[in-house]
């Protein structure tokens, strides 16, 4: 952890923001000669991943890519400041909330984000990501950037009305020092295309359809692929199945717009838009979008707790830690630059190699091995059940449970009243039932299975 203490060259520290699995971004300020001074944010990388060269090359290759990537619709990197064991990134700070944040507010309020305001704000993701695709080194060859985890989490709504895409954490690009393992994949299963959850080779029509997904939950409000586990999201994105945006928001959308969403989510990249400048153009001969002030305005006035602890806090003269602290870093505030510190989501797949092509067969050998897992697993649920009750008691120790998907979320309902009081007259007792202890297994069921000579188990079917 860093220090207002800390000597970080030319940067001060103001006060933490947000920390997350991999890194904890703090609120900076960059000092320079003759009074210079620009408000930066500075993530900080933990020091044991620090230790660790795989996390390291990630993190240097996030810095070196967004370096290099100069739009108005990207968070840039300014700087890297290497002191002892800390690894620092010092970037652009936006003052707003991510997209996520924005849709979250509207629905509590029980509204819907604006047609013309939702396009405004896609319209600029989809700029950002094409200056992302078409990206070149030093000798002009194309780096073949893919984002690989557009999402409303890594999208930057500014008070300024501009949005902004970040986290190039897990981005694929030429000439990076981390090169993801074979049957690794990375984003988050909401937003991936069929082709990147199937770890076939991808290209930027892969950022067609997440971004494909973001428009369609911006209209309707809902995440668009909603389950409990990952495997259940798998199923729903291979079906292909879509309600149109208008259908879920229940209202009638410009002409053209449910089929542009219908076109950015097809399952064969070929049948998507070409590219997210394509995408684009489209978008805005259907929708006009809304102007900066009238983005602005509403990011403001969803979120005014949030823009005007931040407005005080910048007009003080001398901002400190607690002070910050005490006005700014709130719940939603975190969730402001949670983007910045959020852990790469990486998805293991049980394979040697990825999957080597398309079709049909292929997913549904991936499918049915998740149906073979779950089968097994309740099998083994089970049983451990019928062991447990003959089983000595033990003081259980709770793992910590992992970071729930981001999900747009409505305020949980009111309690129910509490139930009348009983009646004043005691109930008449009853004698208790003693249920019968329960038969012990047989005894041939010490182990329950039998091993044949190919070390194959078979299960008894009388213990079962």
């Amino acid at each position: 952890m860093l220090s207002p203490s800390d000597n970080i060259e030319r940067y001060e520290l103001l006060g933490e923001l947000a920390t997350g699995g991999m890194a904890t971004v703090y609120l900076g300020r960059q000092r320079g000669a003759l009074g210079f001074s620009r408000t930066v944010a500075i993530k900080s990388m933990h020091p044991q991943l620090a230790k660790d060269p795989a996390f390291r090359a990630m993190f240097i290759d996030e810095a070196h890519l967004t370096a290099r990537i100069r739009h108005p619709n990207v968070v840039p990197t300014l700087d890297i400041v290497q002191s002892e064991s800390k690894l620092l990134l010092i970037m652009e700070y936006v003052e707003g909330v991510s997209l996520s944040v924005l849709l979250k507010e509207a629905k509590a309020r029980g509204m819907h984000l604006p047609a013309r305001v939702v396009a405004a704000i896609v319209h600029d993701v989809l700029e950002g990501l094409h200056a992302a695709h078409e990206l070149r080194d030093e000798n002009g060859q194309p780096l073949g950037v893919v984002h690989r985890d557009v999402s409303p989490q890594n999208i930057l709504v500014g008070v300024d009305g501009v949005a902004r895409v970040v986290d190039f954490g897990v981005a694929k690009a030429t000439g990076r020092s981390y090169k993801t393992q074979t049957g690794e994949i990375r984003g988050k299963v909401g937003y991936m295309a069929p082709e990147q959850m199937f770890g076939e080779e991808l290209d930027r029509r892969v950022d067609v359809y997440a971004s494909g997904v973001v428009l369609w939950e911006a209209l309707a409000g809902e995440r668009l692929f909603n389950a409990p586990t990952d495997a259940a999201l798998v199923l729903l994105v291979t079906k292909g199945t879509m309600t149109p945006p208008s259908v879920t928001r229940g209202e009638r959308l410009p002409e053209g717009l449910d089929q542009l969403v219908e076109r950015a989510l097809a399952q064969d990249p070929a049948a998507r838009f070409a590219t997210t400048a394509e995408m684009s153009r489209r978008l805005t001969e259907v929708v006009k979008p809304a102007s900066r002030d009238e983005v602005g305005q509403l990011v403001r006035g969803l979120c005014p707790q949030e823009t005007e602890a931040r407005a005080r806090f910048f007009k003080s003269p001398t901002p400190s830690s607690p002070s910050f602290s005490a006005s700014v870093m709130n719940a939603e505030s975190k969730a402001v630059l949670e983007v910045l510190t959020r852990a790469t989501m990486s998805r293991e797949v049980s394979s040697v190699d990825a999957i080597p092509q398309r079709g049909v067969p292929v997913r549904l050998s991936v499918l049915a091995i998740m149906a073979i897992l779950s089968t097994g697993f309740l099998f083994y649920a089970l049983y451990a059940g019928r062991l447990q009750a003959s089983a000595p008691p033990v003081t259980a120790i709770a793992a910590p449970e992992p970071e729930p998907p981001p999900a747009v979320t409505v305020p949980p309902a009111p309690a129910p009243p509490p139930p009348p009081p009983a009646p004043s007259a005691a109930p008449v007792a009853k004698p208790a039932k003693h249920k019968p202890a329960p038969k012990p297994p047989a005894k041939d069921c010490t182990p329950p299975y039998t091993t044949d000579a190919a070390g194959n188990r078979h299960y008894k079917p009388e213990c079962i």
